[in-house]
């Protein structure tokens, strides 16, 4: 079993086949020793066989012990209150948002066209109208974007103005993108596999994960020294290499949406619900957050600026501000 941090309910491995033996293994991580605990699989057989052996793929797995008792709704609560649901004047569908420069709130479309308004009064200011379509979208420090386009399969670099400035073509499909410390981290629908890229559309690393979820996991959060991958039914944290180091699910999570780091917390957005599931950074459980009237929700985007969250959900094509 891995090293899991959660406080309710440990994540489970499952093997694919075979038993399973446990072997502890030494993970570097900001240049401290973690002890980890891998599961390697085994297989015994009551034949002989002249066939080589072979090692099952090791698989993640998240569920809950029958023994299990925990009550959700008697964990500490914290409330978002509603400030605005934005009508947009300009039609399309919404693929993600950013606030720059404190006060603008940037809204792109799938179409090309990014709306820009200002992030307190709502007001619609202008439109960059660019010349490629978006599936995913990120910002560097100066306003630039990363973007990528699906339909020809390529990663770019817009100018602060959404003019193409650099062009890659990609031989992957790409489920997320995210931009940290001016580094482009592109998750993979293959494998977990995560691609590193520097502002001229390098390819710097490749990160693969140890041990390969069983479940979808859709949204990637990069900070300093960690990756975290939000999954299905849980959160996966791993290192800067992919060697994964903790994971956490509690009964009742589902999650594989938006991840949010505020300050030393992650925050993960509960599939369905206009709520977010808050962990520590080493995966242990704190808190809910949850909107001062019961909705449904399924965020994909979620972006914080002072007091105020940003929420785009992805099915009703809408974004909601809330105050934390």
């Amino acid at each position: 079993m891995l090293n899991e941090t959660t406080t309710m309910k440990p994540a489970n491995l499952a093997i694919a086949a075979g038993t399973a033996k446990t072997v502890e293994k030494k993970v570097m991580e900001n240049g401290t020793s973690t002890t980890t605990t891998a599961i390697t699989p085994t297989t015994t057989s009551t034949t002989t066989s002249t066939s080589p052996k072979t090692t099952p793929m090791t698989e993640i797995s998240f569920f809950t012990s029958s023994d299990d008792i925990f009550s959700l709704d008697q964990q500490p609560k914290q409330s978002l209150t509603k400030v605005s649901k934005l009508d947009l004047q300009n039609p399309g569908k919404i693929i993600g948002l950013t606030v720059r420069d404190g006060q603008l709130l940037h809204v792109a479309k799938s179409h090309g066209e990014i709306d820009i308004l200002n992030s307190t009064s709502f007001e619609f200011l202008r439109s960059l109208h660019t010349s490629t379509t978006i599936h995913r979208i990120g910002y560097f420090e100066d306003g630039k974007m990363a973007v990528n386009e699906a339909i020809n399969s390529t990663l770019n670099i817009y100018d602060v103005e959404g003019r193409v400035i650099n062009q890659l073509g990609i031989e992957y499909q790409v489920l997320d993108l995210k931009i940290f410390n001016d580094t482009i981290y592109v998750l993979s629908r293959t494998n977990s596999t995560v691609y590193v890229y520097d502002k001229k559309l390098e390819l710097t690393s490749e990160i693969k994960l140890s041990e390969v979820p069983k479940e979808s996991c859709n949204f990637i959060l990069p900070t300093e020294s960690s990756l975290y991958f939000s999954c299905q039914s849980g959160i996966i944290k791993s290192s800067s290499n992919g060697t994964i180091i903790g994971s956490a699910s509690i009964p009742g999570g589902s999650y594989s949406l938006a991840l949010l780091q505020n300050v030393d917390e992650i925050w993960a957005a509960q599939r369905g619900r206009a709520e977010f599931h808050v962990y520590s950074e080493d995966l242990k459980f704190v808190k809910r957050v949850i909107a001062d009237h019961e909705e449904t929700a399924l965020w994909s985007n979620v972006v914080k600026q002072d007091d105020l969250l940003y929420c785009l959900d992805y099915v009703i094509n809408s974004i909601t501000v809330y105050r934390i």
